[in-house]
């Protein structure tokens, strides 16, 4: 059957993908109008198609969200300070309790799907969205136990073996919320959040590497390089504003520290390597001295080099500018440095 809007969107994002291997290789190879036209259709057939579906008319939900998801992928490839990224992630959200209740599908379609939307979602929290709400997106964190990820052949191309700490940022995400509210109220910290904070804490901390049936060395690698990203996470998102803390400050140095062991030891020529920008982007906004930020900065140059993704160059180009900056730090810093340059960062 004909599937009009998952053609466009595939002719687009191909038109994309060329003009970046001809940009990467040298080779004049501008995108063509008919790469835009494409995209143009495409949207606006999904407009389309989600008119209908607000109508109650039957609807192809499996093309519309896969579509919107290499909509995504299109944005994240492409070299744009705005990252309209966020965009297709938001107008993909109010869709997926309807995919989940397609009840005939490729079981390895609906786990791809799935577990695409679940990173993608995931690493939308790069801040801690004190200062601007641009890169929010509504997440359901029961989609994680629905989607049942752990069992299917298909899982392990976005979330690898480290799908329960991909679970884990969105809740991080909620406990910046609360403490933000907090800070700016009394600055009182509540009972319940501090039990959150240690509930998020111990989950990170005995988190083990599962196998996925994945032939990728750099996976549990890549998980356990996350796993110090998202302490940092936690850590920033508890303290929030009191960047000046000295527990924070050790506790830091440790995640910090820890990482720069396994980055060290990282293979780019590995596909899994290049879910490093989310957590090499977190370590980065906090860290201070010279070693580790080289080291950050060398790991994101290497996986731009190996598979010449616009995230790691856009990562680093803001981190640069954080680093630059002495005035301001950590995640809040790094987000103040985006509102300054009007840039929308993306990092799938």
């Amino acid at each position: 059957m004909r599937n009009d809007v998952l053609m466009h969107t595939v002719l687009a994002w191909s038109g994309r993908h060329l003009s970046h291997l001809g940009d990467a290789s040298g080779i004049s190879c501008p995108e063509s109008t008919t790469t835009w036209t494409h995209y143009a259709v495409a949207i606006r057939q999904l407009k389309y198609g989600i008119t209908k579906l607000a109508k109650g008319d039957d609807v192809d939900i499996s093309s519309h969200m896969l579509s919107m998801l290499l909509l995504c992928l299109l944005e994240a490839i492409s070299d744009d300070d705005q990252c309209a990224l966020y965009h297709h992630l938001r107008a993909a959200n109010p869709l997926i309790s309807s995919f989940l209740s397609v009840a005939h599908m490729d079981a390895g379609l609906r786990t791809l799907v799935i577990e695409l939307y679940l990173y993608l979602s995931s690493v939308a929290n790069i801040t801690l969205n004190a200062y601007s709400d641009q890169r929010v997106v509504n997440f359901d964190r029961d989609l994680f136990t629905l989607c049942k990820l752990h069992g299917s052949d298909a899982s392990g191309v976005s979330l690898g073996c480290a799908h329960d700490l991909f679970d884990i940022i969105p809740q991080v995400s909620e406990l910046a919320l609360l403490r933000l509210h907090e800070q700016r109220g009394a600055g009182h910290l509540r009972d319940e959040t501090a039990v959150l904070y240690k509930e998020l804490l111990s989950k990170i901390m005995c988190w083990e590497p599962v196998s996925v049936g994945v032939e990728d060395p750099g996976l549990t690698l890549g998980g356990q390089i996350l796993q110090q990203g998202l302490l940092v996470f936690l850590y920033s998102s508890f303290y929030c504003h009191d960047v000046g803390n000295t527990e924070f400050q050790i506790l830091i140095q440790q995640s910090e520290g820890n990482a720069a062991a396994l980055l060290r030891r990282v293979d780019f020529t590995t596909p899994s390597t290049t879910i490093l920008v989310w957590p090499l982007t977190i370590l980065g906004s906090c860290a201070r001295d010279f070693a580790s930020r080289n080291l950050i900065s060398a790991t994101l140059r290497g996986i731009y080099q190996q598979f010449e993704l616009a995230p790691p160059k856009r990562a680093l180009g803001v981190l640069e500018l954080l680093w630059e900056d002495p005035t301001v730090f950590g995640l809040l810093g790094l987000e103040q440095i985006m509102l300054r340059n009007n840039i929308i960062l993306g990092v799938a």
